[in-house]
């Protein structure tokens, strides 16, 4: 992927004087709500994310430069690549779609573009906890200007090039890269969601152990030592962020979000976040929340409908469930490693 990139640069030199203005990244914890507000972010008209279909192949096949050359050709590489996706997510398993669905035709994180540099690809993600010292202190590289250049290519082939519009991008692993992300973004809107990390450490550790088992057998994972390595993970790179955050006090844009004041009042959130991205906070995007949040709800009853029906009639239901204890973590030992934190942002 990262060949390609570069080679088509050389080839399209338009490409690198498109304009990647004021993008706004959803940041935080694996488990924090990310996804969630990432989505609702996403409706606004005048922004836009890039999909699950882009990253599996975003370098257009054609060496035309016109949009109705790029509009074949994403059309061609739309169908061409549905197989490849089927493929992937079998392989991937129903237990990752359960905790974090992905989908051909939805949104999807800077995770897979960034994996061009990081160690974010999904064979790779749920070992670096256990390196944590050497993988954060590598430090970011060239992930960030190449992610630029991965958007510039995106918005140079998009139909809506002619229009300006924001960039809505979201990845939980930024957290200990945000002064190389400052680097390359200056002008970026950084959101970064909060929550007690007693209430997420233990989700993040069941969903790395889920994608570690696509790659080892379950039965050499040591539950324990995941649950020290995430832990430690995470407080590398919260102590990481906050110093960087420290260090571009004058010029970072940043807003904190807390994950409880997101799940009570959304819309609250969204208006604060695009206050902040300079983006007008409209009837019109107020209505799509609306209708998303209906829609939403109307789901999660149908859903809550289905599996309890499905446990009345004797099927087993999976749910997707964890504890501290079951990697050898607890309340108070959580709490200590981060009471400073939970004081901070009052979590």
């Amino acid at each position: 992927m990262r060949l390609e990139l570069v080679d088509y640069l050389k080839k399209h030199p338009k490409v690198e004087k498109i304009a990647v203005k004021n993008p706004v990244f959803v940041i935080g914890f694996p488990r924090t709500g990310t996804t969630f507000l990432h989505e609702i972010l996403g409706l606004h008209p005048d922004v836009r994310m890039h999909y699950t279909w882009e990253q599996i192949e975003f370098v257009p096949r054609t060496s035309e430069e016109s949009m109705e050359a790029f509009t074949k050709d994403r059309k061609l590489r739309y169908d061409s690549n549905q197989g490849e996706f089927g493929l992937l997510t079998s392989v991937a398993g129903e237990a990752i779609q359960s905790i974090h669905r992905v989908e051909y035709d939805a949104p999807e994180e800077c995770t897979t573009p960034c994996g061009m540099e990081l160690p974010f690809n999904i064979p790779t993600i749920p070992f670096m906890p256990f390196a944590a010292k050497e993988v954060i202190a590598m430090g970011a590289k060239d992930a960030f200007p190449l992610y630029k250049q991965y958007l510039q290519l995106l918005t140079f082939q998009s139909p809506e090039r002619q229009s300006p519009f924001t960039w809505m991008l979201k990845c939980p692993f930024h957290l200990p890269y945000l002064s190389e992300l400052h680097a390359t973004f200056p002008d970026a809107t950084i959101v970064w969601t909060h929550r007690n990390p007693v209430e997420c450490i233990a989700s993040a550790c069941s969903l790395y152990e889920t994608i570690m088992k696509i790659s080892v057998d379950s039965w050499t994972i040591d539950k324990h030592a995941l649950g020290s390595a995430v832990m430690e993970y995470s407080f590398l790179s919260l102590e990481k962020a906050i110093r960087s955050i420290e260090k571009a006090a004058k010029t970072m844009r940043i807003v904190h979000i807390r994950y409880a004041d997101n799940i009570k009042d959304p819309k609250a959130v969204c208006k604060q976040v695009m206050d902040m991205a300079e983006l007008p906070y409209s009837d019109e995007y107020v209505g799509l929340l609306d209708d998303y949040m209906a829609e939403s709800t109307k789901k999660r009853k149908a859903m809550k409908e289905k599996k309890a029906k499905e446990a009345a009639g004797g099927k087993a239901v999976e749910l997707h469930s964890y504890s501290l204890e079951e990697y050898g973590l607890n309340t108070e030992i959580v709490l200590a490693k981060f009471d400073a934190y939970i004081a901070k942002y009052n979590l």
